[in-house]
């Protein structure tokens, strides 16, 4: 079912990894939004990206080299698994190019 809100100036609001959803503005609205990929979950995230945003998945692989060499290192590792064991993902990624690892 559902989960409604209306979201007022100064609130945030977190949408879970993978939760679908969708935003109505009701008035002008600037909106600030950030994709948060936590250690724990970057196979997961990783192979989202990979499969829904090509282009970005490999400016991303090429930021992580420099920034964060054993991540980078893990993606290398997944690229070379059989489809079967790299898992599927059905959830829609955002439209944004911008993430956060933590």
């Amino acid at each position: 079912r559902p989960l409604t809100l209306v979201q007022t100036a100064g609130e945030t609001v977190y949408v879970p990894g993978g939760w679908w959803h969708c935003v109505l503005n009701l008035d002008v609205t600037v909106a600030v939004t950030q994709n948060l990929c936590p250690r724990s979950s970057f196979d997961s995230v990783w192979r989202r990206v990979v499969k829904s945003r090509p282009k970005m998945s490999k400016r991303l692989a090429e930021r992580l080299a420099v920034d964060e060499p054993l991540l980078h290192q893990r993606t290398v590792e997944l690229a070379k698994l059989p489809p079967e064991e790299k898992g599927g993902d059905s959830s829609s990624s955002s439209s944004s190019s911008s993430w956060f690892l933590l």
